[in-house]
Order: structure tokens, then C-alpha cells, then sequence
């Protein structure tokens, strides 16, 4: 819960604000709710933006690396050639579309937050 007066975070059974000491629970003005949706848009912007960077994108290129190498194993080691081949192959497949995924979950991260700051860039806020 943000405090409608000065827009710090409160927990949501607090009465009183934390900082200013304001009433929690009085009926805020217009100006009021639009600082705090400021402030809602503001905190799901930053926890996306932390999403993305925590979403490294290090484990498919490793799993690809392994796969290459098992491949290259494959062709040069004669008793298992083939099995080399096709679980080298089935790795870097795999690993291909763990990458795929992942680009398309920080796409949509990516879009959600575009869609945040146009709304806080919108008509409604003063």
C-alpha cells in the first residue's frame, strides 16, 4: 500500500504511513491516485527490468557448446560414431530452443514494459 501524501510503500495492514505519519485508509483526491499509480507502474517496471537482467542467457550457449563438442566426438572417435553424431545433434537442438524461449519470455518482458511507460506517459497522469 503506498501513502496517498507522500507515495511511500507501506505494508498493507499498516493505519499510518511510515514516513509522513499520514491516514492510511481516508479516500485519496485524483492527483493523489495518480501518484500512486505512478508508483505501482513505477515498482512492476523495475521488478521486469530485474527479471530480464537475472534471465542470463549463458546456460543455451554452454548446452550448445556441449553439444558441438560430443559432435565433433562423434566424427572422430569411430566406436561411437554414430551415437556421437545423434545425441550431439539432440543437444544442440535443445539447446537452440532453450535459447528461442528465452528471447521470447524477454521479448514479451520487454513489451510489457513498454506498454508500462506508455501508460504512465498517458493522458490520465498530470
Amino acid at each position: 500500500m503506498y501513502c496517498q501524501q507522500c507515495g511511500k510503500k507501506n505494508v498493507e495492514t499498516a493505519a499510518f504511513c511510515i514516513s509522513c505519519g499520514a491516514d492510511l485508509h481516508r479516500v485519496p483526491s485524483e492527483k493523489e491516485t495518480a501518484v500512486i499509480r505512478i508508483n505501482t507502474i513505477d515498482d512492476t517496471i523495475a521488478a521486469k527490468n530485474e527479471e530480464i537482467q537475472e534471465s542470463g542467457n549463458m546456460g543455451p550457449g554452454l548446452l550448445f557448446i556441449l553439444g558441438f563438442l560430443v559432435l565433433i566426438y562423434g566424427l572422430f572417435y569411430p566406436l561411437f560414431q554414430y551415437e556421437g553424431i545423434v545425441i550431439g545433434i539432440i543437444i544442440m537442438v535443445v539447446a537452440f530452443l532453450w535459447s528461442n524461449r528465452r528471447v521470447r519470455q524477454i521479448k514479451k518482458l520487454y513489451n510489457e514494459i513498454r506498454s508500462l511507460e506508455a501508460e504512465l506517459k498517458g493522458p490520465n497522469v498530470q
